[in-house]
């Protein structure tokens, strides 16, 4: 697996996350690492299970919604684009940013060639939430992934953001979508359409 798709591969993690038991827990170092431990196992799972890519959308998109805030990870990723949109075009961004998700990282998973994800370590950092870092082997040679998880408002632990040696996922994804509105003139609804067709 080439390290983009390693990096990709991760990313489904940020949209699979699912741990009951997290519900319960303030984020905390231990917590955070069981979380993560717990995702890994839950994300090797589906993708091993058989059937083509297609077959894994509408579980990977129930596991998202089911513990994603949906919502924030979006908004994030559209950026500076957020503030001039209606609550209309807000619904149907999140709706096909959710879509979107879940048939791009489904897709990716037939990349996955039988890596493990080994973690290493947490650390609290206040306000910013609980870092556990962990890493995979690939070619002989360790490749750092981050794992940043914080309690929502409801007091939930969801990961927020993943960084695979340095580079923070959910930057990248603003990144790529400024881009592609920029491209469209700063058209929102243009960006919507254009997303529900990827």
């Amino acid at each position: 697996m080439k390290r983009r798709s390693l990096l990709t591969f991760a990313a489904a993690g940020l949209v699979a996350i699912s741990l009951n038991a997290g519900h319960a827990l303030a984020a905390s170092p231990e917590g955070a690492r069981a979380l993560v431990e717990n995702v890994s196992v839950r994300l090797i799972d589906l993708i091993k299970q058989p059937g083509p890519p297609q077959s894994k959308v509408g579980p990977l998109k129930s596991l998202m919604e089911e513990t994603v805030d949906v919502r924030q990870v979006a908004g994030f990723a559209l950026g500076r684009y957020a503030r001039g949109t209606s609550p209309d075009q807000r619904d149907r961004y999140v709706a096909a940013y959710s879509d979107y998700i879940a048939r791009t990282y489904a897709d990716r998973f037939s990349e996955y060639g039988g890596e493990t994800i080994r973690i290493t370590g947490a650390q609290d950092f206040g306000s910013k939430g609980i870092f556990v870092n962990s890493e995979v082997m690939y070619n002989g040679q360790p490749v750092r992934i981050g794992w940043q998880v914080q309690d929502n408002r409801s007091g939930q632990m969801k990961i927020v953001d993943i960084n695979v040696d340095g580079l923070s996922m959910a930057e990248s994804q603003r990144a790529d979508f400024t881009r592609m509105i920029s491209g469209l003139n700063g058209d929102v609804d243009a960006f919507i359409t254009q997303l529900q067709s990827l």
